[in-house]
C-alpha cells in the first residue's frame, strides 16, 4: 500500500502506475505520482454509492451498468482528460462526434465527462 510506495523512486512509481493502468506524464515528479496513486487507491476503497457520488460531484456521467469497476474506470478516464493537451482533447471530442472548433478546454472536458458511451448491442 501507500507506506511501501513512499520509499520508491519516481521511475519505480511510474512502473506501479503503469501496472495500475494509470496514465502519468513522464515529467511527473514523485509527489505527483504518489498523489495520483493515493487518489486511485481511495477510489478502490470506496463503496459503489460513494463512487457514484464522486462521479456526479465531478460532473461525470454514470455508466448504464454502474459497477464499482466501471465507475473507477470513468474516474480514471476523466483524470486522463484533465491532463490532456488541447490537441488531445480536440481529437477525443471529434471521435465522440463533437466538433471541438471554438470550444474552450473547460467546454471540451465538460462534454467528455457528460458523454455516456453507448452499450454494445
Amino acid at each position: 500500500g501507500v507506506k511501501r510506495w513512499e520509499s520508491l523512486s519516481a521511475r519505480e512509481l511510474r512502473e506501479v502506475c503503469n501496472v495500475r493502468k494509470l496514465v502519468v506524464d513522464s515529467n511527473s515528479d514523485r509527489s505527483e505520482l504518489l498523489e495520483r496513486m493515493r487518489q486511485d487507491l481511495s477510489w478502490e476503497n470506496m463503496s459503489e454509492a460513494q463512487l457514484r457520488e464522486e462521479c456526479l460531484g465531478n460532473g461525470i456521467a454514470l455508466p448504464q451498468d454502474s459497477t464499482s469497476t466501471k465507475l473507477i474506470s470513468r474516474l480514471r478516464q476523466a483524470l486522463r482528460w484533465e491532463q490532456a493537451t488541447i490537441e488531445q482533447l480536440q481529437q477525443v471530442c471529434a471521435k465522440q462526434y463533437c466538433d471541438p472548433a471554438g470550444l474552450t478546454r473547460e467546454e471540451m472536458l465538460a462534454f467528455l465527462k457528460s458523454f455516456r458511451p453507448r452499450q454494445p448491442q
